[in-house]
């Protein structure tokens, strides 16, 4: 993803396409351990690790950068629904790596049902806010509740 952020242009990416094709496996390889060991605690709709991707082409029609590739590997896996709507996602990129998990979006029902969750017992959510080892983000519809 470094060559590909310094020479983010459609002639240099033809050029280097077989580089992209052998990284893009890579990522696939990655993906696809990471919806195995996912598996293995919980329940995911999503197939395999390569669907889980977003594609590396940038919709660059209403912006200013009009970089057109992506120079980071990303993607999102879905658990089984109507039940289990909370999703992980995750983005690799040369120091900007996140690999997360929560509610996008959520409806104001939803959205109720988190804050009481959490207002029932705040311990589990305290504790991964408190670990030391990892960054945590927050959206703040969720914590900044009056």
């Amino acid at each position: 993803m470094k060559k590909l952020s310094a020479n983010n242009n459609r002639d240099w990416f033809n050029e280097n396409k077989n580089w992209y094709v052998e990284e893009h496996e890579n990522a696939i390889n990655f993906a696809e351990e990471l919806l195995t060991k996912l598996s293995s605690h919980d329940q995911i709709q999503t197939v395999s690790g390569k669907k889980s991707m977003m594609r590396i082409y940038r919709d660059v029609r209403f912006s200013k950068d009009k970089s057109p590739y992506k120079n980071r590997w990303a993607g999102s896996f879905t658990r089984v629904k109507p039940q289990l709507r909370v999703g992980y996602y995750y983005h690799i990129q040369p120091g900007g790596t996140v690999i997360g998990g929560g509610f996008y979006q959520p409806n104001p029902e939803d959205l109720r049902l988190i804050r009481d969750h959490i207002a029932q017992d705040d311990a589990p959510l305290r504790t991964v806010i408190n670990n030391k080892d990892a960054i945590y983000l927050f959206q703040s519809t969720i914590l900044n509740y009056p």
